[in-house]
């Protein structure tokens, strides 16, 4: 007697060996289908990121759903599990990897990890969670001066202040800068009028602080950053004794749009560093980690890309910085650094986004000048011998020359005036 196709109803399938058209059948599991008749239970075949969870399934693709928020599947047959998320970020729906898309929480929410989702935060007024925290009330950041926060899950909002007022707290009322401190209006912080003159201007972009997080105590970090890393530099040049002397000004602390994207928050942070002594060593030292930026900004990966052998000192400079209080710091980058001596501006490398250019060290500018007024004059004799020709030969012809134009047959050489540079 001849094998004879089972009976079994959609969504069930029979086993190796049944004696009988229905008695064999059974339900398919979840991540197997059946169509019936004498068709066994088959793996759906589920895209990434969904799975097929009741039993019974007909098809191979009609039962399949998205894995819900918390959760992955590598597709196929695979049931969606749990994501081991790091704390603070948090999986969306849809996931096909255990870890590898999760996502910091936004401002205002926090996660434990795991597979929890993000979740409203309770900071107290005038403070607000950072993206990425990690708990309830731990990760609460007081808001930087020019912002203010209601706490709870808001954020810090900039305050409109006029110019030579700032705001400060958990209410948007903008107080008069102290005697001797300005603003420029908005929600820019009260700073000092004066510039120093011995001093280097660096211009970073710190990710993993946002402006409206940079307080005071970010700003010190900063500030005993900064000198540690010189301390480290002095050990290995002539800067020894420069960073004891050292003092940090704050210029600007901004979020631009080309930062606004980036998942653990970002600033473009311009800073003065008063030296009394060695100036020029301590750029240099500054001028070893810096990184032309060859991609959009708002584009580039969390970690510093960092070209002709400089990755030991980018990693030296963010780690001096993360070692002196800067925890949340992801990457940090230098976008400009000027040295300042007497007043005068003597070298600079890299370009400020508030100033839009891009120079050279000063010694440089000075030879290019050189080769220009060198070309300028050389053109100038040309024309001049030619003009000389050419009265001779009116004389002979007429005895007399104009031009088309009713000149006297010069081009006018003028040096546009060049751009300031105002202190930061």
């Amino acid at each position: 007697m001849q094998c004879t196709p089972t009976e079994c109803a959609p969504g069930s399938g029979s086993v190796e060996g049944a004696s009988t058209p229905t008695e064999s059948c059974s339900v398919c599991v979840s991540g197997f289908y059946s169509p019936g008749g004498g068709h066994p239970c088959l793996p759906v075949e589920c895209a990434v990121g969904w799975a097929s969870s009741d039993a019974g399934a007909t098809s191979a693709l009609d039962s399949c759903v998205e894995c819900p928020a918390g959760s992955f599947s590598a597709g196929g047959g695979a049931q969606c599990e749990a994501t081991l998320c790091i704390p603070g970020t948090a999986s969306p729906s849809g996931a096909f990897s255990v870890d590898g898309q999760c996502v910091p929480c936004s401002v205002g929410l926090f996660s434990p990890g795991g597979e929890a989702q993000c979740q409203p935060a309770m900071c107290p007024t005038g403070s607000a969670a950072p993206p990425g925290a990690a708990t309830m009330k731990g990760d609460c950041m007081q808001c930087a001066e020019g912002f203010h926060s209601a706490g709870g899950a808001s954020p810090c909002l900039a305050c409109e202040c006029a110019a030579g007022f700032s705001c400060k707290g958990s209410q948007p009322v903008c107080k008069k800068c102290y005697a001797g401190q300005t603003a420029a209006g908005g929600s820019d912080r009260c700073g000092s009028k004066d510039t120093p003159t011995d001093y280097l201007e660096l211009a970073m972009e710190l990710e993993g602080y946002t402006a409206s997080m940079f307080n005071d105590e970010v700003l010190n970090a900063l500030a005993t950053g900064l000198r540690g890393f010189l301390t480290a530099a002095a050990s290995v040049s002539s800067l020894d004794g420069a960073e004891s002397e050292m003092v940090c000004t704050e210029r600007s602390v901004e979020t631009p749009e080309s930062l606004k994207e980036r998942p653990w928050g970002a600033s473009y942070v311009l800073v003065d560093i008063t030296l009394r002594q060695n100036v020029v060593s301590a750029f240099e030292a500054f001028l070893k980690v810096y990184e032309t930026p060859v991609n959009d900004l708002a584009t580039t990966s969390n970690s510093t890309n960092v070209t002709d052998g400089n990755d030991s000192q980018i990693d030296d400079f963010a780690a001096s910085l993360r070692s002196h209080g800067l925890a949340r710091l992801r990457s940090a980058q230098l976008r400009q650094v000027v040295a300042w001596q007497n007043g005068e501006e003597v070298a600079r490398v890299g370009s400020s986004s508030s100033r839009g250019r891009t120079l050279l060290p000063l010694v440089l500018s000075i030879g290019v000048g050189v080769a220009m007024l060198l070309v300028v004059v050389m053109v100038l004799a040309v024309r001049v011998g030619h003009r000389h020709a050419s009265q001779s030969h009116g004389s002979l012809e007429s005895g007399r020359r104009e031009t088309l134009d009713g000149s006297d047959g010069f081009d006018r050489v003028s040096a546009a005036p060049s751009e300031s540079m105002q202190g930061s």
